[in-house]
């Protein structure tokens, strides 16, 4: 059986655009239009809110503070 490692694998490495989110602005109107249109690619979600724990490894997430500005970004 196989273990589930969560570790990004350094052969092929994740690639969503979380290094271009900026942490403690509000998220960009294009991010906000594109969660919208394609909810499997970038996803915002606030802090604490429940959310799916499937790996995607090219959808965005973008984790929020109560006042919508970015607290984290990662793939996933």
């Amino acid at each position: 059986m196989t273990r589930f490692d969560p570790r990004p694998n350094s052969i092929a490495p994740m690639k969503c655009g979380a290094e271009q989110v900026e942490r403690g602005r509000p998220v960009p109107d294009a991010l906000l239009a594109r969660a919208q249109a394609h909810p499997g690619q970038v996803r915002i979600v606030r802090r604490g809110q429940a959310m799916t724990m499937d790996l995607r490894p090219g959808r965005l997430t973008i984790v929020v503070d109560d006042d919508g500005r970015v607290i984290a970004a990662y793939c996933g």
